[in-house]
């Protein structure tokens, strides 16, 4: 098979979110299942006409059917469309990742960088 790329596979992923979030509609919906696969595939959706020019540019650089093509996590935050949001509706947070340890029954916490918890205003 082809090699998997996760990080891309979450870009795709935060593009899919962005979109239903700014829009209220999935992108690739359609009537059946068939329609919905192929739409996927050849990566075709629907520009929203209720966003900015830049929140449309993003989701574009965001969903790409190559993930080679798709913009990088690290230059998601650099985007235009992000540039004009105060600090102060993002904050940098953690995620804490447990690990059991059978013989010594305890927990251990490790923690990932640059993850961002979002709330996104309405006029955005």
């Amino acid at each position: 098979g082809e090699e998997y790329d996760a990080s891309a596979v979450d870009v795709w992923s935060m593009g899919v979110i962005l979109y239903k979030l700014v829009s209220g509609e999935a992108p690739f919906a359609h009537a059946n299942d068939s329609e919905t696969l192929t739409m996927i595939m050849d990566c075709k959706y629907d520009k929203i006409d209720t966003v900015s020019d830049e929140c449309n540019d993003l989701i574009d650089q965001i969903l790409r059917r190559e993930p080679c093509d798709r913009i990088k996590i690290n230059d998601i935050m650099k985007h235009p469309w992000l540039q004009n949001i105060p600090k102060e509706t993002y904050e940098p947070c953690s995620a804490k990742h447990r690990t059991y340890s059978k013989k010594k029954f305890e927990i251990i916490e490790r923690s990932r960088k640059n993850l961002w918890l979002f709330k996104i205003p309405s006029q955005y």
